[in-house]
């Protein structure tokens, strides 16, 4: 009895730092993984390019005339290739990952948009061009051409490269070393997490050798008592993660009305930015029922080993 008491409260310890080991797991295969922001350049581009191709088309009659949504999206998509995002977000991904501080203990990161601008300067001319090509004839090409050229306040889209102010075409991050020093000469970083990931699971490893060594015999109950808490810290931590996705796709519609009015923001930029987060949250989600699978298979091969082992011992005396 005693010895029960004693495995269920060192499982229950298990399934909290099992729990927070899979959780350091998914933060170093998603958010500090460089990987990871590749698949998100992809989902990026998608949005912005819908964003912005729905909305040349929603602010130009003479364009709804003559084309649908979706050629002027794909149009836009002609483009702006998700290569684009790529190319603009990794170099900033990787110098922030792994920062590299000067002799001051100061790094800077910068992400640099004027590919982008250069690419939306072509729109008017392309996107004109495109459209006519696909109704097949088109008398008011230099028409839409000019509507599309205007149809940012404030901006000529052919010149956008050149009027937008020199301090919106790039974004810099300072990054001051002693603001990130946990200790000195210990930073907060990817390798830092990798390490304490690495403590955790040592630490996982311990609390299954006292279980085992708790339960010590017979090998088949071990078996089992070390498969239970592995099964009920994955579950945990797969039902966490969905549940998380699940609550933002419930409240997603009241936050964009709530942002809206706060702020007195566009609801069409707000609705594109959180499809962006939502298909961003799911990937996340989807790496962690990946996780929990496999945990999951592993913990019930070793709990089934435990329950036939139970049988066969049984049955033989």
């Amino acid at each position: 009895m005693l010895r029960s008491i004693f495995v269920g409260l060192v499982s229950f310890v298990f399934s909290i730092v099992f729990l927070v080991t899979l959780s350091f797991f998914t933060i170093l295969t998603t958010f500090l993984n460089a990987d990871f922001y590749k698949e998100a350049s992809c989902f990026f581009h998608g949005t912005v390019t819908d964003w912005l191709g729905g909305d040349i088309y929603d602010r130009i009659p003479d364009v709804q005339k003559v084309a649908t949504r979706e050629q002027v999206v794909i149009a836009v998509k002609d483009i702006i290739k998700a290569e684009d995002f790529e190319n603009m977000m990794m170099p900033f991904v990787g110098q922030f990952l792994a920062p590299d501080f000067d002799e001051d203990g100061v790094a800077f990161v910068s992400m640099d948009f004027s590919p982008f601008f250069e690419k939306v300067s072509t729109f008017p001319d392309v996107i004109s061009k495109s459209i006519c090509a696909d109704t097949g004839e088109c008398q008011s090409q230099e028409l839409i051409k000019e509507q599309i050229n205007k149809v940012f306040n404030g901006f000529y889209l052919e010149t956008i490269n050149e009027d937008v102010p020199t301090n919106l075409k790039s974004f810099t991050l300072q990054i001051k070393k002693q603001n990130v020093e946990i200790l000195p000469g210990t930073t907060v970083s990817r390798d830092l997490f990798w390490d304490i990931f690495w403590i955790l699971i040592a630490v996982n490893v311990l609390l299954l050798g006292i279980i085992a060594l708790i339960t010590f015999r017979p090998w088949h109950r071990v078996l089992k008592s070390v498969a239970k808490p592995v099964i009920g810290g994955v579950a945990m931590y797969a039902l966490m993660f969905y549940a998380l996705y699940r609550v933002y796709i419930y409240f997603e519609s009241d936050i964009i009305d709530s942002i809206a009015k706060n702020m007195n923001s566009d609801v069409d930029v707000l609705t594109a930015s959180s499809a962006f987060a939502g298909q961003l949250l799911w990937v996340i989600v989807e790496n962690a029922l990946i996780c929990s699978a496999v945990v999951f298979v592993i913990g019930g091969a070793v709990y089934m080993a435990g329950f036939f082992g139970n049988r066969y011992s049984s049955n033989n005396g």
